[in-house]
């Protein structure tokens, strides 16, 4: 769908022009707005999304508050609380009284458009919305959640929040406030009673970005710095607002620190809990991986394992389809796991050529990928996979370029150890970085090592 920027904007500014902008509120909204817009194009960029996706994205961020503007106007607030869900009130603007026609003439997106803004609010994202319809409710609850905390420091909290300055210096922060931030999750609107309750709240909106240049803007920005340096004459509010700093700067560094085996795949599990279906992780490793390589040939080939390491290859074999990339997969196994199962078909039905691993049979591509063995690997590589090791290895002495998805296949993720381990040009490690490739051992099985970030809680 073509959509025209320059029509966006001259029809949100002839909407807002119907509203008091001289009203702090709606000022800050209509600022908000152009800020989100951009913000969402730079995630969209940042993930190699195309020009038209990336202007989407930007859509989505200049229709996202829409209904802030007639709420001021109807209730004087912001508050859903004491007026309307924003989120759900926008839309219905948008689709129930069709403002959107003012802005595209196409219906080709109006159910993603709708389901983006009608959950860019949602304390979380239901599990049955579509990949495509998760990655653009991804990139605009990303985009909101940094713009936000620009809102706060720039803008009165007295005028935000209705709520007099000698409040937010004096008051505690509630023990369910509290409990949510050093569990480095969102707020739930339901547990803030009290002023200081609202900046817990703002600054918890952190931990839940999902995307590494989300990460990035909020370090570069400063805002939430600016929020955390809050200084609260309340003792008790003082020494928790400590507690949670700490908790906000391991969050933005994780993905720094290695952690074991064991401690990656409890993290995997309590991620997964906490409301991020395994597919969803899946295909963020997968988009994780495809931007880590700059150019990727056709004719690329793929070996999947059994395991979920195999999903990141099937997962990545449908990235490149849709990028007009060939590509083919050979599989070493006929088990899988359900999320790998479900990424084998979409390959399959992108028409990603996928057939069965001949042991001992050489094979040559511009690039290879292991998708092999995980960090769930431990022991003596047996065949066929020792052989497709082997051939992996071969292939990268006559030319070939490789990639290990998450773990360099054969390599033990505690220690670096390995007797047979596929031998790397880059490693794309998943979710967080692991303790073994920092040993002496498993710093001689790749050329370079990056990290794909997923939303590892």
């Amino acid at each position: 769908m073509q959509i025209d920027r320059e029509h966006v904007r001259k029809q949100f500014d002839q909407y807002t022009a119907s509203y008091d902008l001289s009203d702090t509120k709606i000022r800050l909204k209509a600022e908000h707005t152009y800020r989100v817009a951009e913000l969402c194009a730079r995630i969209a960029e940042s993930l190699s999304l195309p020009a038209e996706e990336a202007d989407l994205a930007w859509l989505l961020g200049m229709l996202h508050d829409i209904g802030r503007f007639e709420q001021v106007r109807r209730y004087g607030t912001f508050t859903d609380a004491k007026s309307v869900d924003h989120a759900a009130f926008g839309a219905d603007l948008l689709f129930r009284e069709g403002l959107i026609r003012n802005f595209v003439s196409s219906e080709e997106e109006d159910g993603l458009i709708e389901t983006a803004i009608r959950l860019h609010n949602a304390y979380l994202l239901p599990e049955d919305l579509s990949d495509r319809e998760r990655m653009f409710s991804q990139i605009l609850r990303d985009a909101d959640k940094i713009d936000i905390l620009r809102v706060n420091c720039e803008f009165s909290r007295q005028e935000i929040y209705n709520r007099p300055e000698e409040e937010f210096l004096t008051s505690e922060i509630s023990e369910q406030v509290l409990q949510d931030a050093l569990s480095m999750q969102n707020v739930l609107r339901a547990h803030r009673k009290t002023a200081a309750d609202y900046i817990v709240s703002q600054i918890s909106l952190t931990f839940g970005l999902v995307y590494d240049e989300s990460r990035k803007i909020v370090l570069e920005q400063g805002y939430l710095e600016r929020i955390l340096d809050f200084d609260s004459r309340n003792p008790e509010t003082a020494h928790r607002l400590q507690q949670i700093r700490s908790k906000v700067k391991q969050f933005l560094n994780k993905a720094e620190v290695p952690v074991s085996v064991e401690e990656m795949r409890r993290r995997d599990a309590a991620t997964i809990a906490a409301g991020t279906p395994g597919k969803v992780l899946m295909r963020r490793a997968a988009e994780g991986i495809f931007k880590a390589w700059g150019e990727w040939p056709d004719g690329t080939l793929i070996l999947c394992g059994s395991g979920n390491n195999g999903g990141d290859g099937f997962a990545l074999a449908e990235i490149l389809s849709e990028q007009k990339i060939s590509c083919r997969i050979l599989t070493l196994s006929d088990r899988r796991t359900e999320d790998a199962a479900y990424y084998e078909q979409r390959a399959a039905r992108a028409g990603v050529p996928i057939q069965k691993y001949e042991t001992g049979r050489a094979f040559e591509a511009p690039l290879i990928v292991d998708c092999l063995l995980g960090t769930g690997f431990q022991g003596e590589v047996r065949e066929p996979y020792a052989s497709a090791i082997r051939n992996i290895n071969s292939a990268r002495e006559r030319g070939s370029r490789v990639i290990s998805a998450d773990i360099n296949s054969g390599m033990n993720g505690d220690d670096g150890s390995g007797a047979l381990v596929v031998q790397s040009d880059l490693t794309v490690t998943i979710g967080l970085m692991k303790t073994g490739f920092f040993t002496e051992a498993g710093k001689t099985h790749y050329k370079e090592l990056t990290l794909a970030e997923i939303g590892i809680i």
